[in-house]
């Protein structure tokens, strides 16, 4: 008998909308009485990922009302077309008539109405459905009253009959009854809350007017087009009442002092004609894509059934998982217990969602794929060629393999899944496979800075194992990711815009021990050395990049004006990239600039910081930071090719000393360590070492051994002989593999002991000469040549640099790094 037609989208419109909406559609449903009567919803532009506004309050439904109600939802993707005409981001016009287009031909009445009328009858007839069965045939209009927010918020939306009995009772005691009058072609204001019109008239004229997508009238309009068909309003005022739940105690848009409305003059004034001719083709989308839901099929029978069907067994005993600072990098996740959190995301998605997948744990895409299958999606998840073979990622069902450009360019969300192979193995990801996660994860946040420059939607990018990780900080850099709780191990959300190509850093600067925040600048503290800063970690896409830091401030009158007074590290994880040291002169200019290629030599999970090293007391004050891309230049590990000095980076040992020349002084007559340092370390290759020396030794003497070192173990050792007087080089090549440790390549040290010859060291530079090879990076310590006195290599191959020096410098650098 009657198709009640509403719309709505899942965004809280108003104030209390949950309560009395449900209301609503609980009071209506009990007034249906027929077999064919229904309640359409259209749930229109509602956000993909949100189920629909029926679905989200399905709980306070009644049977009945679940039973009467069909959704039908209209996607943003169809609002794309309206977008830039409209401010409103739920249109009554196309919603109605999709609802309308789609209604039960069955039924000869349309009551077009809203979720916040709770209707009456007024006569002997309880349903809608009564009255309307022997109307003549017209278009039937009755009157609206109001009911104050205290009044309906106070009603048991559960018992509908209950309700209705009690507003008729309010409508005289509280004297709630005002009927308003409208113009004749409406006959009562209000009108859209309640209009019954005839389902064949609907078509005939081709429902409502689309084009009125700015707010008020759309219901004036219907009622003037249809009062040229019959000349008057029927009037339903003995029969109905349909009181209104007031919500303007929350202003909407609808009623805002800067609400827009529908042109009166061309949609009221003006109509002489009941059709809409122009849209007789096309009114109500009759091809567009509208998914139709029932309430509780959508949920119970399929979430939680397909995630029965992929995650087996049911839990014995819950595990008890740490969330504290030691657990910090050691998190993993049971992909059982991340699936329903993971297929949460997408329960309301589109069925021809397509996913991106990176990740290199087989366990986790294979059941995600078997709730993708079971929940109805059409397209399989894309996952990443690059990442395919070494993990049979291909052979799980439901999953295809593509190239990085289709993947990028068909994908509606992304899953990057930073977990391990295998469950169990926390943050045990190789580098090559952490690598190339970060490339795939960069290669989305590329191309979504794209879009979103020019003017696109943005897709959601969901990061596992996300939370507590070193990941975490990258994805935050780059995803405007909410506060998700850590049981999630999840963090979702949209690329953030473009930064600004030059950047302030230096609000994310840290005091070291040797330094303290004043007033947005750092000072060094008075008589202390060491670390006065670092920071601010920040992410880095590929490009070139000038970092400036501003310095300034004085050294004691005893520090030798030849000495460094410090260094400024640039490091990109736990790679020391750049690390130029400071000088009186730099002081004097008043900054330091630093440039940086970001190129495929670097891993892109690091983050970038810069680490301010004091040597000797000094007044120092760090008072900026400005980071600048300046466009693409050489990767880095062609910079890394033309070589770097790290002659000035080095310590002394207790048979060194410093020249004006910044030439480091070898004691004559004392063994041991003249020089140690710089601690960097590299992107794997295959490095030389160069070391220029002036030796007192003669021809062929034993003079020092300089040392390629890290952690304990030797890259490359050189027993160099003496010159007697002439300057002379010494070469070592040395490797640096990818995976020395789990963490990646350890610091690498150059070691100059003396053998107590005096002489200086003029230089020492290393550069990149290849690629790393299959041969191994260690070697033992190798036989001196015969010439060499055993007493002589003995005695400085125990020898520490400075005492306990060394080792304190090693723990240091252990605690900085971590």
């Amino acid at each position: 008998m009657i198709s009640i037609v509403l719309y709505g989208r899942n965004d809280n419109y108003g104030y209390n909308l949950h309560k009395r909406a449900a209301l609503s559609f609980n009071c209506m449903a009990e007034l249906m009485t027929d077999d064919n009567d229904e309640i359409l919803f259209v749930d229109y532009n509602t956000p993909d990922d949100f189920p629909t506004f029926p679905e989200a309050i399905q709980d306070t439904l009644t049977p009945l009302a679940r039973k009467r109600l069909r959704i039908l939802r209209v996607r943003p993707s169809v609002h794309k077309r309206f977008k830039d005409k409209t401010r409103l981001v739920a249109l009554e016009p196309i919603s109605r008539n999709v609802a309308v287009r789609r209604s039960n031909p069955m039924n000869r009445w349309i009551l077009s109405t809203n979720t916040d009328m709770i209707f009456v009858p007024q006569g002997e007839r309880w349903s809608l459905s009564e009255i309307a069965r022997d109307l003549p045939r017209g278009f039937y209009h009755a009157p609206r009253l109001e009911i104050p927010e205290t009044l309906w918020e106070g009603l048991d939306r559960q018992k509908p009959k209950l309700a209705i009995e009690t507003i008729k009772e309010w409508g005289s005691a509280l004297h709630l009854n005002e009927i308003v009058l409208g113009a004749k072609t409406i006959l009562y204001d209000g009108p859209g809350d309640f209009q019954l019109i005839e389902r064949a008239d609907l078509f005939k004229y081709h429902g409502f007017h689309e084009e009125m997508i700015l707010g008020w009238h759309v219901d004036s309009n219907i009622a003037k087009r249809l009062f040229l068909v019959y000349g008057k309003v029927g009037d339903l005022g003995q029969a109905v009442f349909g009181y209104h739940c007031d919500h303007t105690r929350q202003i909407t848009p609808m009623h805002s002092h800067s609400r827009t409305h529908n042109d009166e003059g061309r949609f009221i004034e003006s109509v002489d004609d009941p059709d809409v001719p122009e849209q007789a083709s096309d009114w109500g989308s009759p091809d567009g894509q509208v998914e139709e839901l029932k309430l509780a099929e959508h949920t119970e029978r399929g979430y939680i059934a397909a995630l029965r069907s992929a995650i087996g067994p049911p839990l014995a005993d819950p595990p008890v998982v740490s969330y504290s600072t030691s657990s910090y990098g050691k998190i993993d996740y049971d992909p059982r217990h991340v699936l329903p959190f993971l297929a949460d995301l997408f329960v309301s998605a589109p069925r021809n969602t397509v996913i991106g997948w990176a990740g290199v744990r087989r366990e986790t895409l294979e059941r995600f794929s078997k709730v993708w299958q079971r929940l109805g999606f059409a397209e399989p998840i894309l996952v990443d060629k690059e990442l395919v073979a070494s993990n049979d990622l291909a052979i799980v069902a439901g999953v295809s393999a593509v190239d990085t450009h289709t993947l990028l360019e068909r994908a509606d969300a992304f899953v990057i899944d930073f977990g391990s192979a295998k469950t169990g193995q926390a943050s045990e990801l190789t580098i090559s496979q952490r690598k190339r996660l970060g490339r795939a994860f960069l290669g989305v946040i590329g191309v979504e800075r794209s879009r979103w420059s020019d003017g696109a939607s943005l897709r959601r990018i969901i990061c596992l194992n996300a939370i507590h990780t070193p990941f975490e900080m990258m994805v935050q850099s780059y995803v405007a990711a909410g506060l998700t709780p850590f049981a999630t191990r999840m963090r979702h959300g949209f690329a953030l815009p473009p930064p600004e190509k030059t950047q302030d850093w230096i609000s994310g600067l840290q005091a070291g021990e040797a330094g303290t925040a004043v007033d947005g600048v750092i000072r060094a503290r008075p008589g202390a050395t060491g670390v006065v800063c670092y920071g601010p970690y920040r992410q880095l896409l590929r490009d070139r990049y000038r970092i400036e830091m501003g310095l300034s401030g004085n050294v004691a009158d005893d520090v030798d004006p030849a000495e460094p007074i410090g260094s400024v590290e640039l490091k990109w994880g736990l790679h020391v990239v750049k690390c130029p040291p400071i000088t009186p002169q730099d002081l004097d200019r008043g900054r330091i600039v630093l440039d940086i290629d970001v190129g495929d030599g670097l891993d892109p999970t690091a983050l970038v910081q810069t680490v301010v090293h004091t040597l000797v007391p000094t007044t120092l004050l760090v008072s900026s930071l400005i980071c600048e891309a300046t466009g693409r230049g050489l990767p880095l590990v062609d910079e890394m090719a033309a070589g770097f000095e790290c002659l000035r980076l080095l310590r002394l040992g207790p048979c060194g000393q410093w020249t004006r020349e910044q030439h480091i002084q070898m004691r004559d007559g004392q063994t041991g360590f003249v020089a140690f340092g710089p601690y960097l370390t590299l992107p794997p290759g295959r490095y030389e070492a160069s070391v220029e020396l002036e030796s007192d030794a003669g021809d062929g003497r034993p003079f020092v051994v300089v040392e390629i070192f890290s952690e304990g173990r030797y890259r490359a050792v050189s027993f160099v002989k003496g010159t007697k007087g002439r300057t002379d080089r010494c070469l070592l090549q040395f490797e640096v593999h990818e995976d020395e440790t789990p963490t990646g390549e350890l610091p690498f040290e150059l070691r100059i002991r003396s053998v107590g010859a005096g002489g200086v060291v003029k230089r020492a530079t290393v550069r990149r000469i290849g690629e790393a090879t299959d041969a191994p990076c260690w070697i033992p310590f190798p036989t001196p040549p015969s010439n060499w006195l055993v007493r002589e290599w003995r005695q400085i191959l125990v020898a520490q640099p400075g005492g306990q020096m060394l080792r304190s410098v090693v723990r240091a650098v252990r605690k900085h790094l971590s």
